[in-house]
């Protein structure tokens, strides 16, 4: 990709490290991997970011999540449940019910929440490119301008 935007001329690429939702370790350290790895052609037509980010309030984890052969009657202690999952209530408010009736339910599901939150920085990285060129222009570089909804 970073070849084929030098050989076009007018062509930027916005790339993410492979392995770039795991922290790095002594033991296998992605962006010493990537970099090692690239080469040193044509470096300056491309950016590559690093760590993924995990966005705010997007998808919040639920028992729709879990896999369909866990028994939520067996996994959740707490007397009511089985009342909660027998009920003719909406998927939201079974959940809203879950979460407040059982501690044992909320801790899988931010970890579940933390995951499929889990993205790759490139897509907001070049949402602030298109920002920054319709606001700016092309000529102002993309700088010191901070993703909103992210940690």
């Amino acid at each position: 990709m970073i070849n084929h935007c030098a050989q076009a001329g007018n062509r930027f690429a916005i790339l993410d490290i492979p392995g770039g939702a795991h922290p790095r370790s002594h033991g296998i350290d992605c962006i010493t991997h990537f970099r090692e790895n690239i080469g040193t052609q044509h470096l300056k037509n491309a950016a590559v970011y690093y760590p993924w980010v995990v966005t705010r309030n997007f998808q919040e984890a639920s028992f729709l999540h879990l896999n369909d052969d866990i028994d939520l009657n067996q996994v959740l202690p707490e007397d009511g449940i089985q009342h909660i999952m027998d009920s003719e209530t909406s998927t939201f408010e079974m959940h809203r019910a879950l979460k407040s009736i059982s501690p044992n339910y909320w801790e899988p599901c931010k970890m579940i929440q933390t995951k499929i939150n889990l993205q790759p920085p490139s897509g907001a990285v070049a949402g602030l490119f298109a920002l920054t060129d319709a606001n700016r222009g092309v000529w102002k570089a993309p700088a010191n301008i901070s993703i909103s909804g992210v940690t």
